[in-house]
């Protein structure tokens, strides 16, 4: 909402999205984020015209994240930023730990509840902070249904096994940490799996593998 004081004369709005309006107080909602310069022209009949102009930054998206839990390893956490960020500063985990990667995953020590805060640069070029409390369970990890039995080599070069605990149908995805999708496959009723890296890049990746009853298990997968 914009708005003057002033009592007679007529104030003319532009807001830099080719919409312009008049009135003492107006308000206007922008379709797009983006950066815009705003135009107000106060009109009199005795005293001519007074203009000031002003920058605004609108975001598309506020900036977010989401987490992630492992499901073998309940403590285990992959946090991942949202679209809204631009740049991640820095990870807080709650626990004295901390982390400058984009995508980390974190092993909380012990059951409790953790306040996670990212600190990052959001789309207007301004510093923000956004916290969550986040809950970890140690109790019953060891009736967790294991999904996989391993993943080797990791690092690899050529070739990575994955081996499930029994015949499985599953989804598996690799993407770079900056969350560009690079493979998916489909798994069915399968004991193991062969996935060739060697076109992949040499880099830190995640792999996600989702089973058939919404398990999510991640690691990070390097290849040299």
């Amino acid at each position: 909402s914009y708005g003057t004081d002033e009592s007679d004369g007529v104030c003319r709005w532009d807001f830099g999205d080719g919409t312009v309006n008049t009135g003492d107080s107006i308000s206007h909602t922008y379709i797009f984020g983006g950066t815009y310069e705003i135009f107000l022209e106060y009109l009199t009949d005795s005293c001519g015209i007074y203009s000031s102009s002003k920058e605004l930054c609108i975001c598309d998206q506020n900036p977010d994240y989401e987490y992630y839990i492992n499901y073998n390893q309940p403590n285990k956490i992959a946090f991942f930023p949202g679209d809204g960020v631009v740049s991640v500063y820095e990870w807080d985990f709650g626990d004295g730990s901390h982390s400058y990667e984009t995508d980390p995953i974190h092993e909380f020590s012990g059951a409790g509840v953790y306040t996670v805060c990212l600190s990052c640069l959001n789309q207007c070029d301004e510093d923000v902070s956004i916290c969550y409390d986040v809950e970890i369970e140690m109790i019953g990890m060891e009736t967790y249904d294991n999904l996989i039995e391993s993943i080797y080599p990791n690092p690899s070069d050529d070739k990575v096994h994955i081996v499930f605990s029994e015949p499985r149908d599953a989804t598996i995805v690799i993407h770079t940490l900056a969350g560009q999708k690079i493979e998916e496959y489909s798994v069915q009723n399968q004991t193991a799996f062969e996935i060739g890296v060697s076109d992949f890049d040499s880099g830190v990746y995640f792999i996600t593998i989702t089973g058939d009853n919404h398990q999510l298990l991640f690691e990070k997968l390097v290849v040299y």
